[in-house]
């Protein structure tokens, strides 16, 4: 690929698997620039666009993710941070980029090199496009969805971000923010058929009715479960628990009659 310092190319993730499970395929801010492109060998490399850490404002560079949400890393060739390194050999040099100098590489029974760790490689085929589009499209697909949540919804949800209390239009920002940020993660909250109950577990010991140590949930000193899961069966085995709950803490929801929080299917 020629180099043109106006031209915007991609890198973008290997493991298209784990993306559509919401795992993070990379994330970094520095590593060992063992083969010397920037400098002698072996010393740490970043990106120094100016970041500095809060605490002992040390230069600490700019960080990098690839993950669900976000498949790829756009950059322009000429870009250049205050070192007067690109964005681009920055990226192309980590070494879990696909033929990066720094990478770790052996040979096959046939003496084929081989690269290890591979965690994404520069954009160029139909291939590549089509893990940036899904991502993207998931990306999208979750925003607005959280977007038109019923309010019941948007506060059952927003428990698992650690919101709670009435719906309102900060909680659904922060909720679609979530989404946008880890839509499977957010998909899965969604499609949880115990959300409702989960929801009132959290907001209770939010409001301190329920005290948690550890994994253990317990009410009045009793334990209610060792477990959020078990906490979950113990109260729809026992809706009285749950009713005693919800009075305690000023909640809404009706016990369920079946399978709490079932949602609406969402693809």
């Amino acid at each position: 690929m020629s180099f043109d310092p106006k031209r915007t190319v991609s890198f973008v993730a290997v493991d298209r698997e784990k993306l559509a499970k919401g795992g993070t395929v990379t994330a970094f801010r520095t590593y060992t620039d063992r083969a010397g492109v920037f400098g002698p060998p072996g010393l740490p490399v970043f990106y120094n666009d100016g970041t500095r850490d809060q605490r002992t404002n040390q230069l600490i560079g700019k960080f990098f993710k690839i993950d669900s949400s976000h498949a790829n890393l756009t950059v322009t060739q000429g870009q250049k941070d205050y070192d007067g390194k690109t964005l681009f050999d920055f990226l192309k040099n980590y070494p879990g980029c696909e033929g990066s100098k720094n990478g770790t590489y052996t040979t096959d029974e046939n003496g084929n090199e081989i690269q290890l760790g591979v965690e994404y490689r520069l954009a160029d085929t139909e291939t590549d496009a089509e893990t940036i589009l899904d991502a993207n499209t998931r990306r999208a697909k979750a925003q607005v969805s959280a977007s038109e949540l019923d309010d019941e919804t948007l506060t059952e949800v927003a428990s698992y971000i650690g919101l709670f209390g009435p719906a309102t239009k900060f909680m659904r920002s922060k909720v679609q923010e979530w989404a946008g940020k880890q839509p499977v993660n957010y998909f899965e909250a969604l499609n949880d058929g115990e959300r409702g109950i989960r929801a009132i577990i959290r907001n209770s010991v939010a409001k301190g009715t329920l005290k948690k140590t550890g994994t253990l949930i317990k009410w009045e000193g009793n334990l209610l479960g060792e477990t959020e899961d078990a906490a979950v069966r113990r109260l729809i085995e026992q809706p009285e628990i749950l009713q005693a709950l919800q009075a305690n803490g000023n909640l809404n929801a009706e016990v369920p009659k079946r399978r709490p929080g079932r949602p609406k299917k969402v693809n």
